[in-house]
């Protein structure tokens, strides 16, 4: 393998022999990398490898293939898969075991049955900790979201599918200032019209559906696209098939699909105490499938602006 290697603090280019992944270990082959804090730190010999891994070989953050996906994948899709399941199955009856259901919130459920459990075996104290590492830990996920999706706006004006404003960059913080304070005013426009006319549970269900839709609708495109290419996916190289043939194909996929649509069809079913079944329906709908539509308008506003170019436009 080719890395770039610290010699005497120096970058330089050298060859290595291919490294032998070891058990519960995979081997990727890189196509980029990215350039840490930590990387620079090690450079100057201030920053220690991982342990077992070569002192002069830097490179913390990378993105590739992972190479003999067969050999590991479906073992680890498998263990996942069931991991993750038994953690939601062991959350919702750890709650359901703290508190009846009636008395559960849907805003505060999880702190509110820690608070009760705690108090039950002798540790009362217990609640006040965990809603302030539940509220950091909100913190840091909004963040992360808000940044993520700013970028989604700020690329969109940089290729042309939004106005050029929406790529423009702060001069001094280099930040995509403009995206930004767009997104923070349709978030801010989004929360005022869920909570009209209604109580913060249901403008809070409101919130959480909509946004559940719209993570759930690349899932339907996942699965459908998993069976129609089924075929084009066995003819590639290192790739993992389905087990069962087309038989297993369409049956693992429709299920995922079957579950994915469901559950967008119970995040728009209104409960049962709203005051306004049809406008809860309306809003959710529309700030979930309205996202798609306007994705849509843009995408189709851009390529015909693209075709009205010429073949050498970017």
């Amino acid at each position: 393998m080719r890395a770039v290697t610290v010699r005497d603090g120096a970058l330089v280019v050298e060859d290595h022999p291919d490294p032998e992944p070891g058990h519960g270990q995979i081997l990727v082959r890189v196509r980029a990398a990215g350039l840490n804090g930590a990387d620079m730190l090690q450079r100057r010999g201030a920053y220690p490898a991982p342990p077992g891994e070569p002192e002069h070989i830097p490179g913390l953050e990378m993105a590739g293939e992972v190479v003999a996906p067969r050999k590991t994948f479906p073992r680890a899709v498998v263990i996942s898969g069931l991991t993750i399941a038994a953690c939601y199955l062991l959350g919702t009856i750890s709650l359901l075991w703290s508190l009846p259901p009636a008395e559960t919130s849907i805003i505060s459920g999880v702190n509110q049955a820690i608070t009760k459990a705690g108090a039950k075996i002798g540790l009362p104290w217990l609640g006040p900790p965990i809603a302030l590492l539940m509220t950091l830990a909100g913190l840091g996920g909004v963040g992360a979201w808000l940044v993520g999706s700013a970028r989604i706006l700020f690329v969109g004006g940089l290729d042309k599918y939004l106005p050029p404003i929406f790529g423009a960059t702060h001069p001094k913080w280099k930040t995509p200032w403009f995206a930004l304070l767009f997104q923070a005013a349709l978030s801010a426009i989004f929360i005022l019209a869920a909570t009209q006319g209604e109580t913060v549970k249901n403008a809070y269900l409101k919130l959480v559906n909509a946004t559940l839709i719209v993570y759930f609708l690349p899932y339907l495109y996942m699965f459908a696209a998993a069976i129609k290419l089924r075929v084009d996916v066995l003819r590639q190289e290192g790739a993992v098939p389905i087990p069962g043939g087309a038989a297993g194909s369409w049956f693992w996929n429709g299920l995922g699909f079957v579950t994915t649509a469901v559950a967008i069809v119970l995040a728009l079913i209104p409960p049962a105490d709203t005051k306004d079944p049809s406008g809860f329906f309306l809003q959710v709908a529309i700030g979930s499938f309205g996202f798609v539509v306007a994705g849509l308008i843009l995408y189709a506003i851009a390529e015909r602006r693209r075709r009205r170019a010429g073949p050498s436009a970017p």
